[in-house]
């Protein structure tokens, strides 16, 4: 499905909008194990996809990557069209806590969603979705928000044990 979702009338191709903050990152969701051919020289990526279509690409669940290994080892995270296809929400909030064990301080995390999941949703829109990636310990910097698979761009900072009771159960908004 995320094949669709990366076609040019869909918004098209995510690395795009991550290109100019990138560093050392896995790219959970790769298509294609060159998206990032032309920075090589400076970007260091691991493609990886729950199901690879691609030798290049690793296949993993990102759920199941070591968690000691990958502690504060990247400095990016580009999860392109995995949340929205994570069936279960408790898988979703492990990955985003994940995401954020292995960022380094001041990692960046890059989320695309396709669009309609921020806009037609009974239990999520944009506003809400800020307020959780703000309550998980991260900051946006921008949103994209015009592509249709586009979101926003986060950085790492502490976090609070707090968490509101509006992300505690789910409600229809």
């Amino acid at each position: 499905m995320s094949v669709i979702g990366q076609g040019s009338d869909r918004g098209g191709r995510s690395e795009k909008v991550l290109v100019g903050c990138l560093l050392l990152h896995p790219s959970e969701g790769a298509l294609e194990p060159d998206n990032y051919a032309s920075c090589s020289s400076w970007i260091e990526n691991t493609p990886m996809d729950l199901n690879s279509r691609h030798p290049a690409i690793i296949e993993q669940d990102f759920l199941l990557l070591d968690q000691e290994s990958n502690r504060e080892k990247w400095d990016v995270i580009s999860l392109s069209l995995v949340l929205n296809f994570v069936p279960e929400p408790l898988d979703r909030g492990r990955i985003l806590g994940l995401v954020y064990d292995f960022l380094v301080d001041g990692g960046h995390l890059f989320v695309a969603l396709p669009l309609h999941c921020l806009s037609n949703s009974r239990y999520l829109d944009f506003e809400h979705f800020t307020g959780l990636m703000e309550c998980l310990g991260f900051t946006q910097l921008y949103g994209a928000g015009a592509s249709a698979d586009a979101g926003p761009f986060q950085t790492k900072r502490a976090t609070s044990d707090v968490i509101p009771e509006r992300f505690t159960k789910k409600t229809a908004l």
